[in-house]
């Protein structure tokens, strides 16, 4: 439920995406077109976020300010949802939620519940290893919310970032399913950060 589903007397809810990449986009724009909901959007694009975190290795408090400028800039343009897009910063987003006055909401949190919920031996499997951390934090937060106890193996499927960065979205598709056909087996779950 969107916060402005809460207000009836409002009309149009304005959803503010933050991306680390302009790709990702078309993929919500496309996705959103499905939906029947009435909603306003915008996307934020800084892609200097994801190289500097991958650059340092974490995110720093350089990195938490531009984040929260950000937001603040959604929040002045009347967002009532700022939806981060970006695993690797993500956890930052969501806690800057006590900070403001909009609701800000990570895209893999739900993404972790469901994970947590339908098995403990979770395989995490990422394309760019600055998303391996802060997912399996995520993962362990949802586990201890739902009481489970969880085992996480991580891998990385290298070759597939520079094609989605080249915007190859088929053949870092087909890269990662290949690496995931190969290592899934004992697994319950997988993850794709």
């Amino acid at each position: 439920m969107l916060p402005c589903d809460r207000d009836l007397t409002r009309m149009k809810c304005k959803l503010t995406f933050l991306h680390t990449s302009p790709l990702h986009i078309a993929t919500f724009d496309g996705l959103l077109g499905t939906l029947s909901h009435d909603l306003e959007v915008t996307h934020l694009v800084d892609e200097s976020l994801l190289r500097d975190t991958i650059s340092l290795g974490h995110v720093d408090e350089g990195i938490t300010a531009r984040i929260g400028s950000l937001i603040d800039e959604a929040i002045k343009a009347g967002a009532d949802l700022v939806l981060c897009t970006c695993s690797s910063i993500g956890a930052v987003a969501e806690e800057m939620n006590a900070m403001e006055s909009i609701e800000i909401q990570r895209i893999d949190r739900a993404m972790a519940d469901e994970a947590v919920r339908i098995g403990g031996r979770i395989l995490l499997a990422a394309a760019l290893g600055s998303t391996l951390g802060p997912t399996a934090a995520l993962l362990r937060s949802s586990a201890q919310a739902a009481g489970k106890e969880i085992q996480i193996r991580e891998i990385i499927v290298p070759k597939a970032w520079p094609m989605f960065e080249a915007g190859d979205r088929s053949g870092y598709v087909d890269t990662i399913a290949t690496c995931l056909r190969q290592e899934a087996a004992d697994s319950d779950v997988i993850v794709l950060a």
